[in-house]
């Protein structure tokens, strides 16, 4: 139940990622600032947030020393970085000329949510996706195998997905019918039945384990490669009267949703030129392509085609980071596993980012935040911690605990998507951390992140007071201190930065490209302690998927 501090959380990290290239004096460049919690949550995630901004600040901060850069510091503030752990609800399209803010998209379907079940467990559906959705309808509509179909058809209405559920499925069993056709959906568990009793919580266990409990792995291989030096930064800049840490650096991006994007967008803050790759015939969650597209150039390639293929290999020998978000073996069927890759590209460094990591029974299934909360017992001990600050607050009490049945729980889910952050700024530590060494020892180098693995880093960081983590016991403000700010609020503290986008607004007629407004990133170096290098603003404008050729530039 005690409290722990950013610096504990980074220093984990930075020593479990020890490497020559990671000099235990950099960690002096860097202060934590603002109250030791910014996030509603029994969990330690205004510690973690801070820990992996600044782990990813840190290694871009090497990068820029072995630039010919002077040593630098920065402050990663914790309701900024509570904020940036937030970000895609903070973006927002707006109005050149008026000011005007255009309608926000909505994030959510309509069925995605938690439901009890037949057997009193709670199930989580994600169907943010259109053949998500409507593959779950279907499942639903054909019924249990034991069972016969609903009397009623389940349509696209939360309703009828609830009375199908309670009615006709143990939890349990929609999970495994659900997963065998490809879709995303949870049970809720505790903790002991994941991490304990479950084989893919036993093989998450086991890889932090062997990497010293990191949850981001760096692994050389030996091609032959010889090392590949940071040219030093030369009097032209990136455009913007800044160097950046990684500029010259070519990345192709092949992510979606929230985690690896943020991974390749804090890599574009730092300045590197990030091309990303979707595929025409894949749905996209437009927020999410426009907050995570900052600072990117992005193209379309379909790999069911010959020409997508012949350009996607032909990107890959020119580049020097790979990065792919696709759950395992996505690719290898296109050709494109990590092994084709480094053929293509001896030097390149591979990096990964999954749901359930690279191990154990549910390597290949699909997952998001939402469902890892769910699957790996954050959601019930958030629960179960909230119930417990309600009672202890509770006049009727008087300061008693009352202990309430799990079964009476409903999930409780972060206040954010935490491990999806998380895990965006793991996988960009760990990128540079490859750099690093490829600049010295030579090789390629592959790394791995999950949301799993993040998850398990997190939970062995304990959890707090539910005093403190819910009622903001201690804090100025009291509970008040744990809501993030409102969009005008975050403005007005300058969480915010204001940017040219690629995006029209069909109600503000053709031809007006609407500006972003989007939160800008923690991490603002400084030289000597008072002569700005770069301020964490986006490098480029964001713009649609598709806008440009799949070439480097």
């Amino acid at each position: 139940m005690a409290s722990i501090s950013p610096t504990t959380v980074l220093n984990l990290l930075w020593k479990a990622a020890s490497s020559d290239v990671l000099h235990p004096e950099l960690m002096r460049a860097v202060t934590f600032t603002g109250p030791d919690r910014a996030l509603a949550s029994s969990f330690h995630l205004t510690q973690l947030a801070q820990a992996v901004i600044a782990a990813a600040g840190l290694s871009a901060a090497a990068i820029h020393r072995k630039r010919g850069g002077r040593a630098v510091t920065f402050a990663v503030d914790s309701q900024r970085a509570a904020v940036e752990f937030h970000s895609e609800v903070y973006c927002k399209l707006k109005h050149p000329q008026t000011g005007a803010i255009a309608p926000t998209d909505e994030l959510w379907d309509k069925i995605a949510g938690v439901y009890r079940t037949r057997d009193n467990r709670w199930l989580r559906l994600h169907t943010n996706f259109p053949h998500h959705r409507d593959g779950v309808l279907a499942l639903l509509n054909r019924g249990p195998r034991d069972g016969a179909p609903p009397t009623e058809p389940v349509v696209n209405s939360s309703d009828t997905v609830a009375h199908a559920l309670l009615t006709m499925w143990a939890a349990a069993d929609f999970e495994e019918e659900a997963t065998k056709a490809g879709m995303v959906v949870s049970m809720m568990r505790s903790a002991p039945q994941f991490w304990q009793n479950h084989e893919q919580g036993r093989a998450i266990t086991e890889l932090l384990d062997a990497n010293g409990g990191c949850p981001v792995t760096v692994r050389r291989i030996d091609d032959g490669s010889p090392p590949k030096p940071f040219t030093a930064y030369k009097d032209k800049d990136d455009g913007g009267g800044v160097r950046r840490p990684l500029q010259g650096v070519r990345v192709l991006d092949l992510t979606r949703i929230i985690a690896a994007p943020v991974g390749t967008r804090t890599l574009a803050t730092y300045g590197a030129d990030v091309l990303r790759l979707s595929s025409p015939n894949l749905p996209d969650i437009d927020i999410l392509v426009k907050d995570c597209g900052r600072g990117k150039r992005s193209a379309h390639v379909d790999l069911t085609s010959s020409n997508g293929k012949s350009s996607l290999a032909n990107l890959i020998r020119d580049c020097d980071v790979f990065v792919q978000s696709y759950r395992p073996g996505g690719l290898e069927k296109h050709g494109f596993g990590s092994d084709a890759c480094l053929a293509l590209r001896p030097g390149l460094v591979h990096a990964s980012l999954s749901a359930y990591g690279r191990a154990g029974p549910w390597r290949g299934k699909r997952g998001f935040d939402s469902l890892v909360q769910t699957a790996t017992g954050f959601n019930l001990d958030e629960a179960r911690e909230y119930a417990k600050y309600g009672s202890l607050t509770s006049p009727c009490l008087n300061g008693r605990s009352l202990k309430v049945a799990d079964a009476d729980l409903a999930p409780r889910p972060f206040p954010v998507q935490a491990l999806d952050h998380a895990a965006g700024y793991l996988l960009a530590f760990g990128v540079q951390v490859a750099l690093l060494r490829r600049a010295v020892e030579g090789g390629a180098y592959t790394v791995d992140v999950s949301l799993a693995e993040t998850a398990k880093f997190l939970r062995d960081l304990g959890q707090g007071d539910p005093m403190v983590s819910f009622g903001g016991e201690g804090l100025e403000g009291g509970e008040d201190a744990l809501k993030l700010p409102s969009f005008e609020q975050a403005w007005e503290r300058g969480y915010l930065e204001e940017i040219p986008s690629g995006w029209e607004v069909p109600q503000w007629g053709p031809g007006v490209k609407a500006n972003m407004v989007a939160v800008k990133h923690a991490v603002e170096f400084a030289e000597d302690g008072h002569q700005q290098v770069w301020d964490g603003r986006s490098r480029s404008p964001p713009v649609p998927n598709g806008t440009h050729p799949p070439d480097w530039w």
